[in-house]
């Protein structure tokens, strides 16, 4: 979630505030969200190739010299369903920051300008307070979808992980339906919870009034 959160935010700031050209911002913003239009089985098998004993990425660090074997820490292991995931869920966390990045006034920033506040300090205490929810709002749904995530940990795990999801469907496909439902339960609970605590940081129905 923290480098979903740091990767969106950076890809919303850049295509908001940084290419000016409607048509290249557009062009932009297909070109990173088509791959959503497949589905998350499909995306999370296409990275096994990529992370393989002799995948792309151990391939390319021997060429580069980073390495003289390569690297088995990245297919079947946690680190490996980390990067999938990253890769699946960021711009979940950048799509609800580019759309509170566009609700922000050119004036505001402007004026902070003009009273001699340096970038940082009009990103710090304009831009950042003001996109907060949209922060929020899309930590909120890669923290459910990664909580309900079979998929991938399934595919780049290999089974070798027990997370909630996975052993719903492990219990399920072994016809113990209690237990299957008794974690299922605890996943649902396990959600709410982290989903309390993320609209507690910020309430965005006030946020959303006071805008």
């Amino acid at each position: 979630m923290a480098v979903t959160g740091a990767l969106g935010y950076c890809i919303a700031y850049f295509l908001t505030m940084k290419v000016r050209s409607p048509l290249w911002r557009t062009a932009l913003f297909l070109a990173f969200i088509i791959p959503f239009w497949t589905s998350t089985l499909i995306r999370a098998i296409a990275w096994v190739p990529f992370l393989g004993v002799n995948g792309v990425i151990n391939q390319t660090l021997m060429f580069l010299g980073a390495t003289q074997s390569p690297i088995e820490a990245f297919l079947y292991s946690r680190t490996g369903i980390t990067m999938a995931q990253v890769s699946l869920y960021t711009m979940m966390a950048a799509g609800p920051v580019v759309y509170m990045l566009n609700s922000v006034a050119l004036q505001w920033r402007e004026a902070a300008m003009t009273l001699k506040a340096t970038p940082f300090t009009v990103f710090w205490r304009i831009v950042f307070p003001l996109t907060l929810p949209g922060v929020v709002i899309g930590q909120v749904l890669v923290f459910l979808n990664v909580m309900a995530d079979f998929a991938t940990v399934a595919t780049i795990g290999g089974n070798k992980h027990a997370l909630l999801p996975n052993l719903v469907l492990l219990f399920y496909e072994s016809s113990q339906l209690r237990a299957a439902s008794v974690v299922a339960v605890l996943l649902m609970i396990c959600m709410l919870v982290g989903v309390v605590v993320a609209l507690r940081v910020v309430d965005i129905r006030r946020l959303g009034a006071e805008r």
